[in-house]
């Protein structure tokens, strides 16, 4: 089928009937659908984008849903049960530090001040390669 074959009021009918898993996997298509229409104009294979106008659906990512005191508590319990002290101590810290798990396990102890009970995080680690944290 060529690019010129394609007509808004047909791109938005096929959004309308196709079944999606959420809106994020719709604004997913509709981005890529968009991106080569827009590629079809920059060569001018077509005069105008036949998905501008279209919106993107209305998508909320679901909020953070972290451990309750309590849940935590029987957390670092059971750790304290089956493995070493320092374990309990690596899971304590990040249970209350806030911490990324790339950014804990990139940490030196030239990055922890005890004095101060300061922790300076410049670097991740993430797959294996440390990078700059942002």
């Amino acid at each position: 089928m060529s690019v010129n074959a394609f007509v808004h009021s047909e791109i938005k009918a096929a959004l309308k009937m196709e079944t999606w898993k959420s809106n994020k996997s719709r604004n997913n298509q509709l981005s890529i659908i968009k991106r080569v229409f827009e590629l079809a104009v920059m060569d001018k294979q077509i005069k105008e984008n036949p998905c501008s106008g279209l919106e993107h659906a209305s998508f909320q990512a679901p909020g953070p849903d972290p451990f309750s005191l309590d849940e935590v508590h029987k957390i670092l319990t059971s750790i304290g049960k089956h493995y070493s002290e320092q374990i309990l101590n690596y899971a304590q810290f990040q249970f209350f530090s806030g911490l990324r798990t790339s950014e804990s396990i990139a940490l030196e102890w030239s990055n922890v001040d005890l004095n101060k009970g300061e922790v300076k995080v410049d670097v991740v680690n993430v797959y294996d390669e440390e990078q700059d944290a942002t």
